[in-house]
């Protein structure tokens, strides 16, 4: 057998380093960076399908029943602002983002409410007569004055919502369709009743923001109109703070924060949730959760293993060319031979991804370790062919001076 084996070195060296090629797109359908990155495909099949800006749907966490508390919104804030870029929304933390509670003005007609969270309150200045709230990117009309006051609610209404207070006061618009900056600076500080499921509550004026920049108008899209609070809210409302994740188009951008949350909220003591406000139509929500699933990445020691298999399977191909039977020179035949081998899987799952749409058949792990595992064996085939000869001289004049000392 081993005489067989050593005068078809050389086909049985393609066959090994095929088999161990090939290794490498089975293991990565098992990698749970894969599974992931298949969660990711599909949830950015439903923005771009089945909401209705086709840009952003969200992912909202909360404490289960007996779970821990949610991370400090200040700091998830700060932890993900700008991940990919400054002008794209990444994170937020709000009550009522799916409108399961009805919270209405008692007093003018703008929908049902939910609550953004905004922190400390306070004003950054950044031009002549601009300012920017003091923790969220959001423009402010006015300097944030602190309230002292403590017995009624702080709220942060948007410029549409004081319109519409000012119109039932029977103030009217400019002709530009808006009210002055004296008109709207009148509403700070005053009383508006809100009530959340029919109980009225108190609440200040604290300042006016506009909606027309990229965050206000991402969480628009996802939530609805909305309020921006402080700390405080009435009854047991703060408790049902969660933090939201935005997914968009971008399969990469999907995975990373699908990721972020598997590390950030590393217990299953978290409620995950889809903000189904822009979602249009029926989706498979137990998949598009499924990333945060144990079972997703229970197989990764399959990846592993093949990994391993086709590592050895491919030493022991070169093995075979250079060490084993005929030794001399490669044919450039030969060699182009065994090069376009180690592509032959590549071409085959790309065709099948292309055919059926699985991200499964040509992942990013797979590719990964596809490309460099060509790189290297490319290289140590170059290196043997160029100073193998010289090893085998070596091997072979040792070889000849023991028999010349043994005569």
């Amino acid at each position: 057998m081993f005489a067989r084996i050593k005068k078809n070195n050389k086909l049985i060296a393609l066959i090994t380093s095929l088999i161990g090629m090939f290794l490498f797109f089975v293991g990565g359908m098992f990698s749970s960076n894969t599974q992931l990155e298949k969660i990711s495909d599909y949830v950015t099949n439903v923005v771009v399908n089945q909401t209705r800006n086709k840009s952003l749907c969200a992912i909202t966490i909360g404490k289960s029943k007996d779970g821990e508390q949610i991370p400090n919104a200040d700091l998830e804030f700060h932890n993900t602002y700008g991940t990919f870029m400054q002008q794209r929304i990444a994170f937020a933390s709000t009550v009522n983002s799916d409108k399961e509670i009805d919270i209405k003005f008692d007093n003018i007609n703008t929908g049902n409410l939910s609550f953004l969270y905004g922190g400390a309150v306070g004003t950054i200045p950044y031009d002549d007569g601009h300012y920017l709230h003091n923790t969220l990117p959001v423009e402010l009309m006015f300097v944030d004055e602190r309230m002292y006051d403590i017995s009624n609610y702080v709220v942060y209404i948007s410029q549409s919502q004081a319109d519409s207070i000012l119109d039932g006061n029977s103030v009217p618009r400019q002709e530009n369709g808006f009210h002055t900056s004296d008109e709207y600076k009148s509403l700070l500080k005053q009383i508006v009743p809100i009530s959340i499921d029919g109980v009225s509550s108190k609440f200040v004026i604290q300042n006016i923001y506009f909606e027309n920049n990229y965050y206000c108008g991402s969480l628009s899209e996802v939530m609805g109109d909305f309020l921006i609070f402080s700390y405080y809210l009435p009854g047991e409302l703060r408790s049902q703070q969660r933090n939201m994740y935005f997914m968009d188009e971008y399969v990469y951008h999907n995975r990373y924060f699908m990721n972020y949350i598997n590390n950030a909220y590393p217990s299953h003591n978290y409620s995950l949730k889809i903000n189904h406000y822009n979602i249009v139509g029926e989706i498979d929500e137990d998949y598009f959760l499924s990333f945060y699933a144990e079972e997703v990445r229970g197989k990764d020691w399959v990846n592993s293993l093949c990994v391993a298999v086709a590592i050895t399977l491919l030493a022991l191909s070169i093995f075979l060319i250079f060490f084993v039977g005929s030794k001399g020179n490669n044919t450039i035949g030969y060699t182009i031979l065994q090069l376009a081998v180690l592509f032959i899987p590549y071409v085959i799952f790309s065709l099948l991804f292309k055919i059926t749409g699985n991200v499964s058949y040509l992942s990013e792990t797979a590719c990964k370790a596809n490309l460099f595992a060509i790189l290297i064996f490319a290289a140590v085939f170059m290196f043997f062919s160029i100073y193998g000869g010289w090893f085998s001289r070596k091997r072979t004049a040792k070889v000849k001076d023991s028999y010349e000392i043994s005569i």
